[in-house]
């Protein structure tokens, strides 16, 4: 990893950081829960998407993660 990708990185988790709230990170933690797989994790790959679809895409409903999810190639 480069010094370009490590400063895209810092930049996209310090919006995460700015953007994040305390009604945001129960959310987040109830879809995940929601969502875990009978081994009691969520989906792999899953996570970064669960935070773009609460964050930037206004989704909080179950289904509509889910729906969200598939869209984006993760298996549910």
């Amino acid at each position: 990893m480069d010094s370009k990708d490590v400063d895209e990185h810092m930049s996209l988790m310090n919006r995460i950081l700015g953007d994040f709230t305390e009604e945001t990170r129960k959310k987040i933690i109830e879809l995940k829960h929601a969502l875990l797989t009978k081994d009691g994790r969520t989906p792999v790959l899953s996570g970064y998407y669960i935070y773009q679809a609460v964050l930037y895409e206004n989704l909080t409903e179950l289904e509509d993660i889910v729906e969200y999810l598939r869209e984006k190639g993760i298996n549910i």
